[in-house]
């Protein structure tokens, strides 16, 4: 690792890409470095896909009829 990268605090010698805000070039040495990356992290994920689910089974459980009522009145 080069002396550019472990001191990303002096940013002096870094220039920021103009079409990516998280994507920083070294002016010294070239080599890339990314902050603030958007992949999000393990816990986020896992909390969305909860939120997610329990969504869906809170409004599966509020709809005005279920399939059993639906299935019923077409045989009848």
């Amino acid at each position: 690792m080069s002396e550019c990268s472990k001191a990303f605090s002096n940013k002096l010698n870094w220039v920021q890409d103009e079409h990516d805000a998280n994507h920083y070039v070294c002016l010294k040495c070239g080599c890339d470095r990314w902050v603030h990356s958007s992949s999000g992290s393990l816990a986020e994920v896992l909390l969305q896909i909860f939120a997610g689910l329990l969504l869906i089974i809170l409004l599966r459980d509020r709809s005005p009829f279920s399939f059993e009522n639906s299935n019923n009145s077409v045989a009848n």
